[in-house]
């Protein structure tokens, strides 16, 4: 069995026999590949989904021109070379929707996220809370999403079920998750 790395993010790996490799579109390479050592447990709550996943960090690839993300990978992950909960800019996560077995991943139901609903990222004893700005579609070779702000946003990303083509085994559209920071909190 051949896994071929299937959208410019490699979120969705389709395992087949017969699908062909599409390119993955060229990405801005982060300035370090390496990702930094994790100090503290982190995490990802997702209320209204009722998730709540450890955060890995997704390294990035310079040969494959994109971030390294297991076919069957069950956490969510930073995409390394975004900006993290403590700077300013656009904070990165990813997961899959569909394993390549097709059944339901973490973020299966992101899609369903409305404005207005509340995410919560922690990392050791800080809660950052964001609330959901938009949730949109956008085609797969779409990387505005990924691009720097001068704001505390975070982005969630995943494959676009609805959009999956099964003759080429491809999913034409990724769905995104915007959201603004509210607050930070400690937490005991």
């Amino acid at each position: 069995m051949r896994l071929f790395l299937i959208g410019w993010l490699c979120l969705c790996v389709v395992a087949t026999l017969h699908a062909q490799a599409v390119p993955p579109t060229p990405i801005p390479a982060p300035s370090v590949t390496r990702p930094p050592a994790v100090r503290s447990v982190r995490t990802l709550e997702i209320p209204r989904l009722n998730l709540r996943s450890p955060i890995k960090t997704f390294a990035y690839s310079p040969r494959l021109g994109t971030w390294r993300i297991a076919p069957n990978e069950r956490q969510v992950g930073h995409f390394y070379g975004t900006a993290w909960l403590d700077t300013v800019g656009n904070v990165v996560l990813g997961a899959h929707s569909r394993y390549p077995n097709h059944r339901p991943a973490l973020f299966f139901d992101l899609h369903t996220l409305q404005a207005g609903d509340l995410l919560l990222l922690s990392e050791g004893s800080t809660r950052y809370t964001y609330v959901v700005t938009a949730v949109f579609v956008v085609d797969q070779s779409d990387v505005s999403v990924l691009a720097r702000t001068d704001d505390y946003r975070l982005t969630l990303i995943t494959c676009d079920v609805q959009s999956y083509q099964a003759d080429s085994g491809t999913y034409l559209g990724r769905v995104v998750v915007v959201a603004e920071r509210v607050a930070v909190d400690e937490v005991k």
